[in-house]
């Protein structure tokens, strides 16, 4: 039995621009995405010393 062909009406531009923007779990600040962003913490939580903190 052939399985009916599934079809969004969403396209995959509008899913991702229909996402909530990722957050910090330590601190809640919003994170700007890069490409290889993989962590769920920002710069300023992955890098507590203050002399590596971005301004």
């Amino acid at each position: 039995m052939q399985q009916p062909e599934f079809r969004s009406s969403l396209s995959p531009i509008v899913f991702f621009d229909k996402l909530p923007p990722k957050v910090c779990r330590s601190c809640g600040q919003q994170i700007q995405e890069q490409a290889d962003c993989y962590t769920p913490d920002c710069h300023d939580c992955q890098n507590p010393t203050p002399h590596l903190k971005r301004a």
